[in-house]
């Protein structure tokens, strides 16, 4: 590997997880620009964590400024990836409740139905209190779409007793702003 393609490789990994911190932590500008550059830095590769990390951080951006038909474009690719798995370890899950919301929002309840049944079954599986937090959370926002609100609160709550297990902040807030 020569040093240039290396350096290269590690700047376009470097600016790609930090373009998702940056949509997680509301910095929209400095997200895309960060994105941008990292779609640049790692050049023509078509399978790599550069890519997955951008398009998480631009499904997660655009999900939280309302733009779902952005979002559910953004993580398109990576949905179908994993959509049918029969085993996925849920790290590789991480954007589905991203995508959920904008299916949600897009009124599309019946795909996001199956993607909660994958994060809850590889949650599960795997033993992963937040990917089951979080499958119980888009269940929720699927039932209160449908108009089952006492259903929605008992899905939320049950979403908040996984949490109490292994507590991951952003997961409690967004659970708590859907309650």
């Amino acid at each position: 590997i020569e040093l240039a393609s290396l350096a290269g490789s590690m700047t376009a990994h470097s600016l790609a997880f930090a373009a998702l911190l940056d949509a997680y932590t509301g910095d929209v500008a400095r997200c895309r620009d960060r994105a941008t550059a990292a779609r640049v830095a790692i050049g023509d590769a078509e399978v790599c964590f550069v890519l997955d990390w951008v398009a998480w951080a631009r499904g997660a951006l655009e999900v939280s400024l309302g733009n779902y038909e952005a979002a559910d474009d953004a993580l398109e690719w990576h949905t179908r990836e994993f959509e049918h798995a029969d085993n996925a370890d849920p790290i590789h899950l991480t954007f589905v409740p991203d995508k959920i919301e904008a299916l949600v929002a897009l009124g599309d309840l019946d795909r996001a139905e199956r993607l909660v049944e994958l994060l809850r079954t590889m949650g599960e599986r795997f033993g992963r209190p937040p990917t089951q937090a979080a499958a119980e959370r888009s269940r929720g926002a699927i039932l209160a779409a449908r108009g089952d609100l006492d259903a929605a609160e008992a899905a939320c709550h049950g979403a908040l007793t996984h949490l109490e297990v292994a507590p991951v902040p952003l997961e409690v807030a967004r659970t708590l702003l859907l309650l």
